[in-house]
């Protein structure tokens, strides 16, 4: 049974990514922070910073395989200090929003931390949920009613 909710307000929404934090134990992550800031998630595979002619950015992708996350960060220049722009979480990550939301929550939980922000115009029914927009939101992939994946930042431009 689908939770009640109020839509996004038409207009500017605030942004919902913007202060949100991610953490596993004293780890967190943020949108907008440089990729210094991460060592403390450990090992991590890097992809080749890749110009993106649409946002005008270098792009790199680094993969930490023993948390089962993906983060995507960009800077101006091919060398400058990157700043996460996206994250993505899979597999048995235990990263956390800091509403407590993460790899295992329900649909309920989920409603109850960002209801408010649910766009029922966009997603999968039951399936795909997107709280904020795609464009600066968290995305929720579900299976059988219980979180499978995420992903936080902008999935379109």
């Amino acid at each position: 049974m689908p939770e009640p909710v109020e839509p996004v307000a038409p207009g500017i929404p605030e942004s919902l990514t913007l202060n949100e934090t991610f953490s596993i134990g004293k780890a967190t992550l943020k949108l907008g922070s440089k990729l210094a800031d991460i060592d403390a998630f450990g090992e991590v595979q890097q992809s080749p910073a890749e110009y993106w002619e649409a946002s005008g950015e270098y792009v790199e992708e680094w993969v930490f395989s023993e948390h089962q996350m993906k983060v995507e960060a960009a800077s101006f220049t091919r060398n400058g200090a990157k700043e996460i722009r996206s994250i993505r979480v899979f597999g048995n990550c235990r990263l956390k929003t800091s509403k407590g939301i993460g790899i295992g929550s329900s649909r309920r939980e989920l409603f109850q931390a960002y209801g408010q922000h649910f766009d029922p115009e966009d997603g999968e029914p039951g399936a795909v949920l997107v709280f904020g927009s795609r464009f600066d939101g968290l995305i929720f992939q579900l299976e059988d009613g219980v979180v499978k994946a995420y992903f936080v930042g902008a999935a379109s431009e």
